[in-house]
């Protein structure tokens, strides 16, 4: 075979070579490009070459289902026919009921969606506390389960008066009674709670007797009145009248059936010493230096005076005697003097306030009377005067006060030169310039050259002394001649 022939022959077969290839692959398809939620089905998902006049088939994603159109398409002349298949999520529905149970449900019951159970009051939840719809339905399982507060509380000296399990369920209630002696504190009705827990249990606290007091101790008027004395509970204690608190508490406490112990002690109400009624003689017996409460003093008037008031005086539960009798001297009679004067002690101070009566005594006897007058600006309120009284007291002081929006007096030369200060400062100010102008147009010239000094000095001596010889021949010629 020559060289030509063996030429020809290789490109006869390529060309046939190539000629295989640009067939086979004439009318191929690309991988398709799907919409929505729409994929290749299993057996479809494996292919590489999609020849053409080829089906592939579609199918719908996890969690939806066909909702219309074919589910193939065809490879034609390199070109996919339009894809008809279209799909929707699942829907799982309302889920199935279950007793004392209902859903919340948000975001509806297609695919991916959740719903949480909530039961009712007095249930609680068992299982799941939230479903999602996924392909093979609502996940998981709730239900709701009776609310049980347990074994029944046990109350100390009670009796259960209610016919109850062991095992309460929400809303049953349970009734106690105490034991005779013994008092309720608190509701007798327990009820069971939606938290599975008891409402708040009554006590049965042991009663005490009626307290037995010592001493000048009585119960107080909220006491007294009382018929029960529950445990813990307190009494207020007080003293009797006419006696006052000596130490200790004013209260007991009852504690198991038991009172505390008594601590408050009272002591009688003493009223100070004996009060002199002048021109009055005492004639009770009386042998105690500081009278106690209900007390009594006897007052008689001297001769020639009149008991006026009632003579006896009663110590009182306040501390204070009754009203004090008189002893007015009778119409006509002549007057003893008492050996004992009384006296009304020093001179009170009443602030901001002068003394205008003549005063010469130290201590101001009865009837004695002493004049106030405040200072200025302030105002006297009530009496200004006043009197040394029988009792050996001073009648009411008056008061000073000052008055609203007053000012502190100033003498008037301060406030004259307060309000002309700012005058008097620049008059002061006007001359001292006044005066300084007038000296410096004065010494005009004291700055001159000493030369000039010099011939005002010499003209100076010279006039002094043409005027000295002319005075002199002026006395020569007046002069009389010896």
């Amino acid at each position: 075979m020559s060289m030509m022939s063996m030429k020809t022959s290789l490109w006869t077969l390529l060309l046939f070579l190539m000629d295989f290839v640009c067939r086979g692959n004439a009318g191929e398809c690309p991988k398709p490009v799907l919409v929505g939620d729409v994929v290749f089905s299993d057996s479809a998902i494996l292919k590489n070459n999609f020849p053409d006049e080829s089906d592939i088939i579609l199918e719908c994603a996890k969690g939806h289902e066909v909702e219309n159109g074919s589910n193939t398409i065809t490879c034609a002349n390199g070109v996919w026919s339009k894809q008809e298949l279209t799909c929707k999520k699942k829907d799982c529905g309302h889920p199935n009921p279950s007793p004392n149970m209902k859903y919340n449900i948000r975001d509806g019951t297609l695919f991916g969606a959740r719903i949480t159970p909530v039961c009712d009051r007095g249930y609680y939840l068992q299982g799941s506390s939230s479903r999602q719809c996924l392909v093979n339905g609502w996940t998981g399982r709730s239900m709701c389960l009776a609310v049980s507060c347990g074994n029944v509380p046990q109350v100390p000296h009670s009796v259960m008066v209610s016919n109850v399990t062991q095992n309460l369920k929400f809303k049953e209630v349970i009734e106690y009674r105490c034991e005779d002696n013994y008092t309720l504190v608190g509701n007798g009705s327990v009820v069971c709670q939606e938290d599975r827990t008891y409402s708040s249990l009554p006590q049965c606290k042991g009663e005490c007797p009626k307290p037995v007091l010592e001493g000048n101790v009585v119960l107080s008027d909220s006491a007294i009145l009382k018929n029960n004395f529950p445990d813990e509970s307190d009494v207020m204690l007080e003293c009797a009248k006419g006696y006052e608190v000596e130490n200790g508490s004013n209260t007991i406490t009852c504690a198991n059936g038991v009172w505390s112990k008594q601590e408050l002690t009272c002591k009688m109400v003493t009223c100070g010493k004996v009060p002199a009624v002048p021109h009055s003689v005492i004639v009770s017996h009386l042998t105690k230096e500081l009278l106690e409460f209900e007390d009594v003093i006897e007052y008689l008037c001297e001769d020639n005076y009149t008991l006026v008031g009632n003579g006896s005086v009663v110590c009182q539960e306040n501390r204070t005697y009754s009203s004090l009798p008189q002893c007015k001297e009778r119409e006509g009679s002549e007057r003893v003097v008492s050996p004992f004067l009384v006296t009304c002690g020093k001179v009170p101070e009443v602030p901001h306030s002068v003394i205008v009566s003549h005063l010469t005594k130290e201590l101001l006897e009865f009837e004695d009377v002493i004049e106030y007058l405040c200072e200025d600006t302030y105002t006297l309120v009530g009496n200004g005067s006043v009197v040394c009284q029988e009792n050996g007291t001073y009648s009411s002081l008056p008061q000073c006060k000052e008055r609203e929006g007053s000012e502190r007096v100033l003498s008037p030369f301060l406030k004259t030169l307060t309000v002309f200060a700012p005058l008097l400062l620049l008059i002061v100010i006007f001359i001292a310039i006044y005066t300084c102008v007038k000296s410096y147009q004065k010494r005009k010239g004291s700055y001159d050259t000493g030369e000039q000094m010099r011939t005002k000095e010499a003209l100076m001596q010279e006039n002094r002394y043409s005027t000295s010889s002319t005075n002199l021949r002026a006395h020569n010629r007046t002069a009389p001649i010896r």
